[in-house]
C-alpha cells in the first residue's frame, strides 16, 4: 500500500514540477500563411483579408433538413 502511495506522490510531484512545460502553445503564422493553410484545407478569412477574425467554408451552405411547420 505504502509503495502505491509513494508512487502516486511522485507521479503528483513530476505533474507539479513540469506543468508549464505540459501547456499547449499554438504556433502563430503571418496572415499570408494563414491564407495559404486555409486554400489548402478549403476554407476562407472572414469576414476578409483586411479584417480577419477567423475561418469559414468555401462551399456555400446547404438548405437545413429540419422539421417542417404546419
Amino acid at each position: 500500500m505504502f509503495s502505491i502511495l509513494l508512487t502516486y506522490s511522485l507521479l503528483l510531484l513530476i505533474v507539479f514540477l513540469f506543468q508549464r512545460k505540459m501547456i499547449y502553445f499554438p504556433d502563430t503564422y503571418s496572415l499570408a500563411e494563414q491564407q495559404q493553410l486555409a486554400n489548402q484545407a478549403n476554407l476562407k478569412l472572414w469576414p476578409s483579408t483586411d479584417n480577419y477574425r477567423g475561418l469559414i467554408a468555401k462551399t456555400a451552405r446547404m438548405s437545413g433538413k429540419g422539421t417542417r411547420r404546419c
